[in-house]
């Protein structure tokens, strides 16, 4: 679900952060407009596996295939679609977090430097779940906003007031970024 708000609302959202998802194979597009995407995955996920070298195996060319048999796009086909609608060039890079080295825990930019976007992968020694979730509850809250914090909804030369200022100058749009993004 993640990945398509990212695809259907890329324009009012300026980054997510799915953690051990994917997208049904089949299904994988670039997003129309460039956004960041912080995505959490463990190489010991069998439930949706991030590529085919952790899923059953035997599926399609590109995908991954969970233990309930459903085939998924592997994580580094999404990735690329996310990285060439942001501009990512370059290689791989390591993007550091708080909580490097925790059960393996790493981020890194797989497909460089993205400009006002990041395209992150962070993976590490666990399954379908968020690695610290025993011993650090929070802290899957805490990197994702960290993530958004770096990572605002890009709105060329608009800031805050002038988007007030447009609701409150439209009374048919109720306050609701439907409408403001018909207004943008």
């Amino acid at each position: 679900m993640t990945y398509q708000v990212a695809l259907d609302f890329g324009d009012v959202v300026g980054s997510v952060a799915p953690i051990a998802g994917s997208r049904i194979y089949g299904f994988n597009k670039l997003p129309r407009v460039p956004i960041s995407l912080l995505e959490v995955h463990g190489y010991d996920d069998d439930t949706v596996p991030a590529n085919a070298s952790n899923g059953l195996g035997g599926g399609p060319p590109g995908s991954s295939v969970s233990n309930d048999h459903f085939f998924y796009t592997e994580v580094p086909y999404i990735l690329g679609a996310f990285a060439v609608a942001a501009g990512c060039t370059g290689p791989n890079m390591p993007f550091p977090t708080r909580f490097d080295g925790i059960r393996g825990f790493q981020c890194n930019m797989p497909r460089g430097a993205c400009g006002a976007h990041s395209i992150v992968q962070c993976t590490g020694k666990w399954g379908h779940t968020w690695p610290l979730h025993l011993t650090r509850p929070f802290a899957y809250a805490g990197l994702v906003l960290d993530f958004f914090a770096a990572h605002p909804l890009q709105i060329p030369d608009l800031d805050a007031d002038g988007i007030i200022l447009r609701l409150l100058a439209c009374p048919d749009c109720n306050g609701t970024l439907k409408n403001l993004r018909t207004m943008l």
